[in-house]
């Protein structure tokens, strides 16, 4: 499967034209109210952040000169334009298949929970079978222990508490930590699925009103599946590491998603065939300090890297792009590079304002009035093996 993605996302990028919340209300701002605590204990359905806006230019209409890799010289940023947005919303799509049936387990939030075991689904019929442990660890690797509270109450647990509240300051909330085993259907043995912390528990969405409530709280996890080997005997490991705040108690609309991505294929004898390595960071903002949902300010930065490289398109990905859900203008940076050959292929451009319904170049200001202007930003660094492997405190079986 893994290879299907790699190639899938190979081809997205030819079309494409080659911490917990402070506690401490501002002394000039509302006081902080109390964190609500779920009686269930509230996984993520999904860490993605909506950023579609981007990628609704004609990039559908696709030039044939628009993705040669000498292609030296762009004047519609169409395609440039929807590359950040169409490979982000890629991988959130797909970490969601795997987040979504976590955030239908069943689990209740109590002092004395330390451990659970029970089905999970990732498709009708298909049901798998789960061990969590609840206790702290190392998640970072970095000899300290998380200081999560040890069971599914982020207030404490038992015996120093014998119920959990309902709502509580957020200063007395712990981090609930998780390391999730997995036997897959069909299988005798767990294997690890997933190590994490969650800061903030998400919100759910609340039928009974029109408005959506849904958020997914503040965390960050570990996250790796390893498919079983198809008929050539090749695998196909994947694994995420992400980080992901979207419950800031002072400004409801901002959120961020960082994730690294390391997608390989491995053939029979587990020699490493191609890989795809990907480092992706999200933010949305209130653009205008008016508390207006349609008015969100969208930052995307990505850096992809393909080994080898692939047949049309670029082997490294560089873009930064940042645009307004109320405008049609897009500021970006960005660099498609092809890194075989004596003379690399390169395309590169720096702070770019562009229409994005047309795709045109326009003039720097348009960006600057509306505060998307993309100076002095740098790309990010990419994604490496430390930053998606499991912590060491993370033993192959499980502890219970």
């Amino acid at each position: 499967m893994a290879g299907q993605r790699l190639k899938l996302f190979a081809a997205l990028a030819v079309l494409a034209a080659l911490s917990s919340v402070g506690g401490c209300p501002s002394p000039s701002g509302p006081p902080v109210p109390p964190a609500e605590i779920p009686s269930l204990v509230a996984f993520p359905q999904s860490v993605g952040i909506d950023v579609s806006k981007a990628g609704e230019g004609p990039s559908a209409a696709l030039r044939t000169e628009a993705t040669r890799k000498d292609q030296s010289d762009i004047t519609d940023f169409s395609d440039v334009i929807s590359l950040g947005p169409v490979i982000f919303n890629g991988f959130s799509v797909l970490l969601d298949a795997f987040l979504g049936p976590l955030s239908d387990l069943e689990i209740p939030v109590s002092t004395t929970i330390t451990t659970f075991e029970g089905p999970m689904a990732f498709t009708p019929g298909a049901i798998a079978v789960v061990k969590i442990d609840f206790t702290d660890f190392d998640l970072d690797d970095d000899g300290a222990l998380e200081g999560c509270s040890g069971c599914t109450c982020p207030t404490g647990c038992a015996p120093s508490f014998t119920a959990c509240p309902s709502e509580a300051p957020v200063t007395r909330l712990k981090p609930v930590c998780y390391r999730i085993w997995l036997r897959d259907v069909g299988e005798t043995e767990f294997v690890r699925f997933a190590a994490g912390r969650i800061d903030r528990y998400a919100v759910r969405d609340d039928p009974a009103t029109e408005a959506s409530e849904e958020n997914a709280g503040e965390g960050r996890f570990r996250l790796g599946v390893n498919p079983r080997p198809a008929p050539d005997g090749t695998t196909n490991p994947l694994s995420f590491g992400v980080f992901y705040d979207h419950l800031d108690e002072t400004d409801f609309l901002k959120k961020q998603t960082e994730f690294f991505v390391k997608d390989t294929t491995l053939d029979s004898g587990r020699a490493e065939k191609d890989r795809l390595d990907v480092h992706a960071f999200v933010t949305q903002e209130d653009a205008t300090g008016a508390g207006d949902p349609s008015s969100l300010k969208k930052t995307v930065k990505l850096d992809q890297r393909f080994n080898p490289d692939p047949e049309d398109g670029p082997a490294i990905v560089q873009y930064i792009g940042r645009f307004r859900n109320d405008a049609d203008f897009w500021s970006g940076t960005f660099n498609l590079e092809d890194i075989t050959g004596v003379d690399p292929k390169k395309v590169s451009e720096e702070n770019v304002c562009a229409r994005i319904s047309t795709g045109g170049e326009v003039g720097q200001g348009n960006c600057l009035d509306l505060g998307i202007d993309v100076t002095g930003e740098e790309f990010l660094l990419p994604s490496q093996d430390a930053n998606v492997t499991f912590p060491s405190g993370f033993p192959q079986t499980p502890t219970f």
